[in-house]
């Protein structure tokens, strides 16, 4: 299974680590800081958000344009 990260603070970084553990590496990880648009990372099967509440609408509409949106499943730590 292919799965990604988008957020890099505390949940993310926990994220990263415990599935890396399992033997599981996410193929990438994304934050609204880094230098490149989501639109352009490769498609994968999961998608984990690990981003505040506030931010989900704006990661949604870029997860949107993503050529892979009709068929990544992303989830969203909500709390």
């Amino acid at each position: 299974m292919k799965v990604a990260i988008v957020g890099k603070g505390k949940a993310g970084l926990a994220l990263r680590t415990a599935l890396t553990e399992k033997g599981i590496v996410p193929i990438w990880c994304w934050s609204r800081t880094d230098n490149v648009e989501l639109v352009s990372l490769p498609t994968v099967d999961v998608i984990l958000i690990a981003v505040a509440d506030r931010a989900i609408a704006e990661v949604a509409k870029r997860l949107a344009n993503r050529a892979g949106a009709m068929t990544e499943i992303w989830l969203h730590l909500s709390g």
